[in-house]
């Protein structure tokens, strides 16, 4: 049986202080964020399809998770907002509020057949998400804050959204609970223990590989 490294991880970062570990998450570069989100959301919800979309064409979207399941489609924007918002932070709230906005007129649209099968392609080949993503309504609109928000900027920004009820703004606490239970990588500088633990996990196939030989 393989021994599970992610578990031992998730003690070790356990046991950095809940603050420093926050810090850390703050202190991640703008150009690391969005893949460390892509691998957190990966190992969230596997049978998801996520794709990075930030750009200067993208409406805002840094990027797109789409799910599927017997029931229907989703297709959810993801914005990432890096700081804090306060409730006297006006042009921090303005500014997410124009971007969340820009998302949601088709929101509460029901996706078309063609659309319905333009995801199922997507399915079949994740390679096609990237070009067919621009084609797909938005859904539903994920904000990540790698900050902290005030009641009151929760609530003045929930006031000026066109649509709150397909908007789902997670601040950076939350995201350190989901950091912790599925990709404490982050906390140890994750590419680095990535590459470390699957060449552990190749060894640990190959050792069981031998002694298997070995007892035939």
């Amino acid at each position: 049986m393989t021994h599970d490294y992610t578990r031992d991880l998730e003690l070790l970062a356990a046991e950095i202080p809940m603050n420093d570990r926050l810090q850390l998450l703050r202190d991640i570069p703008e150009t690391e964020i969005h893949d460390l989100l892509m691998a957190l959301f990966s190992k969230m919800e596997p049978h998801y399809l996520i794709v990075k979309t930030h750009g200067p064409d993208e409406l805002g979207r840094d990027l797109v998770i789409v799910k599927k399941d017997s029931l229907g489609s989703d297709i959810v924007a993801v914005v990432v907002k890096r700081g804090d918002i306060r409730g006297k932070t006006v042009g921090d709230v303005t500014n997410l509020r124009k971007k969340v906005n820009a998302m949601l007129p088709k929101a509460a649209e029901h996706l078309s057949i063609e659309i319905a099968d333009q995801i199922d392609m997507c399915f079949s080949n994740s390679s096609l998400l990237r070009t067919v993503y621009k084609k797909l309504p938005t859904t539903r609109v994920l904000v990540i804050l790698v900050g902290d928000i005030s009641g009151q900027g929760h609530e003045r920004l929930f006031n000026e959204i066109d649509h709150p009820g397909f908007v789902d703004i997670r601040d950076v606490t939350w995201l350190d609970d989901q950091f912790l239970k599925h990709y404490p990588q982050v906390y140890f500088h994750g590419a680095t223990v990535d590459f470390i633990q699957s060449e552990l996990v190749k060894h640990e196939h190959r050792k069981s590989a031998i002694n298997t030989q070995m007892q035939l």
